[in-house]
C-alpha cells in the first residue's frame, strides 16, 4: 500500500482496495460483488442493481477516485513547480540583496576614508574663508571710506572751481574796467 502521509496516497489505498473488491467480485460472480457492495453504497439486500449497458458504480468510483488521483497528481506537480521557481527566486534574491549590501558597505568605507581624508582640508578651507571675509569687509570699509573721501574731495574741487571761476571772471572784468579809464602812459607800461 502507499503511505498515507498526503492525500494521493489516501486515493491510491482507496483505489487499490475497490479494485481488489472487484477482483474478488469478478471471481465469484455478480451476486458476491452485491453482497461487498451493498454496505459501501448503502443498498438494502432486496434491491437489485443492474450493470448491463453502464458502467458498473465501482468502476464509476474507482474511476472518480483515478480522476481524483491524476489531478492531485497534477496539482502537486505545478505546486513542485512553483515551489522550485520560488525557491530560485529567494536564493537568486538573496544573492542579490547580499551583493547589493557588500557593495553598499564597500562603498561607505569608501566615503568614510574620503572624509576622513578631507577632514583637515575642510577645516583649512573652512579657516581661509573666515579669513578672506574678515579681509574683505576690512576692504569694504575701507573702500567706503575711500569713497566718502573722494566725494568729499569732489565737493571741494567743485567749490573751488566755482570759485576760481567766480575770480578768474572778476580779474576778467577789472582788467577790462582798468584797460578802459587807463591813461596812455599806463596802457604803454602795461
Amino acid at each position: 500500500f502507499p503511505p498515507l502521509c498526503t492525500a494521493n496516497g489516501v486515493f491510491q489505498l482507496l483505489l487499490t482496495v475497490i479494485e481488489a473488491m472487484m477482483r474478488q467480485a469478478a471471481m465469484l460472480g455478480t451476486s458476491a460483488l452485491l453482497l461487498l457492495v451493498q454496505p459501501a453504497l448503502g443498498v438494502s439486500a432486496g434491491l437489485e442493481l443492474s450493470f448491463e449497458g453502464s458502467k458498473s458504480p465501482i468502476r464509476k468510483v474507482v474511476d472518480l477516485l483515478q480522476g481524483m488521483s491524476d489531478k492531485l497528481e497534477e496539482e502537486e506537480k505545478a505546486d513542485e513547480e512553483r515551489k522550485q521557481k520560488m525557491d530560485c527566486w529567494c536564493k537568486t534574491n538573496d544573492k542579490d540583496k547580499k551583493a547589493a549590501i557588500a557593495a553598499a558597505k564597500e562603498k561607505l568605507g569608501l566615503l568614510n576614508s574620503k572624509v576622513e581624508e578631507l577632514g583637515p582640508k575642510i577645516e583649512q578651507l573652512g579657516t581661509h574663508i573666515r579669513t578672506a571675509t574678515v579681509e574683505l569687509d576690512k576692504n569694504k570699509a575701507t573702500m567706503d571710506k575711500a569713497y566718502s573721501i573722494r566725494v568729499q574731495q569732489a565737493k571741494n574741487f567743485k567749490e573751488d572751481e566755482a570759485s576760481l571761476l567766480t575770480s578768474i571772471d572778476q580779474v576778467g572784468n577789472a582788467a577790462k574796467a582798468l584797460s578802459g579809464s587807463q591813461s596812455e602812459e599806463m596802457k604803454a607800461t602795461y
